[in-house]
């Protein structure tokens, strides 16, 4: 189904590394840039990405999104074993770290810049770059630390709270802060606008000292992977769309609940899925 005219000329550029996830079942593409630039490619947005990874990495899967590639001896690799629901995981190899002389000439011009980390690649200051654009940060990236065997555990890093304050915009879960309501709280203060995310309770969004919650609908869970950067993507976008956080919020919130009934990448969202929607916010 072709963009509607309001987001057809929205231009949003995500920057992360796109990573090879190693899951019971084999390997698939992950990371924030990968769920994140295909919502937005699905949004109807213009959709550009910066990543870094090996020359043998396959990115067709990202196929109608323009990429910059900073070459990388090995892609990011993510190993995901699972306890019932319980996730652990393992960093094996890191690409290339992503700053402003990275950014290709007139990709600043963007209405929408995305800060997508996965493992602490992307320098905070690269927001300093959009002055003109709706400066986003999916924060869990800087909120995660790993042992000398590469196992992942959750640790706030110094950039976390750089790119929170900096931003216009941002995205973390109660995961990325161990549960603690007040730490969610203080870190959603330091952004202008900001989501926090909790599963299958839905999010929180917080502005100027207000706070409103959107409850996640019901839906059977095949794979919750991705569904917190789809919501980050929708989030964004819809924010830059309406400038309402609370429209963002229900309508992102609706988007990732369901993306958890497909594994994968297939569960980012239709462009039909995205029309309905937003629908479903507009008055009556």
């Amino acid at each position: 189904m072709p963009p509607t005219t309001d987001d057809r000329e929205l231009r949003y550029l995500i920057i992360g590394h796109v990573t090879k996830d190693i899951v019971p079942d084999g390997e698939r593409m992950g990371g924030t840039a990968a769920y994140s630039g295909l919502t937005a490619l699905a949004y109807g947005a213009s959709t550009s990405l910066l990543t870094s990874c090996a020359p043998a990495c396959d990115l067709t899967p990202l196929d109608g999104i323009r990429i910059q590639i900073i070459t990388a001896a090995k892609p990011t690799v993510f190993e995901n074993r699972y306890r019932g629901t319980v996730r652990e995981q393992w960093i094996r190899s890191t690409a290339e770290p992503l700053g402003p002389t990275h950014i290709p000439q007139g990709w600043a011009d963007t209405d929408i810049v995305h800060l997508g980390p996965v493992a602490g690649e992307v320098e905070p200051g690269l927001l300093e770059c959009f002055g003109r654009s709706l400066r986003c940060v999916t924060l869990q990236g800087w909120m995660r630390r790993w042992d000398a065997s590469g196992r992942v555990k959750t640790g706030l890093r110094p950039e976390a709270e750089q790119a929170a304050c900096a931003a216009d915009a941002s995205v973390f879960s109660m995961d990325d802060v161990g549960g603690s309501d007040a730490e969610a709280v203080r870190l959603a203060s330091l952004s202008p606008v900001a989501a926090v995310t909790d599963g299958e309770r839905g999010c929180r969004v917080f502005r100027k000292g207000e706070m409103r919650a959107f409850p996640a609908p019901a839906f059977p869970a095949a794979d919750p992977t991705g569904a917190g950067d789809i919501f980050a993507a929708v989030f964004f976008l819809r924010l830059k769309e309406t400038g309402d956080p609370w429209e963002a919020g229900r309508m992102a919130v609706a988007l990732a609940s369901l993306s958890v009934t497909r594994p994968g990448l297939a569960g980012v969202p239709t462009r039909g899925e995205i029309l309905e929607a937003k629908k479903a916010g507009e008055p009556s």
